[in-house]
């Protein structure tokens, strides 16, 4: 297993994960409630994408994760306290 940043090459590739994903689940109970290419759009991936911020997770060849890591800007205002 391999988890990396994607990058703009692999954008069709990602969008056909998702919607395997929205496919595999359905109906289901289970169900994100995500719709093909309304959520994610093509242009929230294509903007995940470009600012960084999606990682894929491979095994060979295969997607078969994302994550996403939104850097949040108030971060730099929050007192970090180191844990004992």
């Amino acid at each position: 297993m391999r988890i990396q940043k994607a990058n703009s090459i692999q954008f069709q590739p990602v969008r056909a994960f998702y919607h395997a994903v929205i496919d595999g689940v359905g109906d289901s109970t289970d169900s994100v409630g995500w719709k093909k290419d309304i959520y994610p759009s093509p242009d929230f991936l294509k903007n995940s994408i470009g600012n960084g911020e999606l990682y894929i997770v491979e095994e060979g060849e295969t997607i078969v994760g994302t994550v996403r890591i939104e850097r949040f800007s108030g971060l730099q205002k929050l007192k970090m306290q180191k844990l004992p």
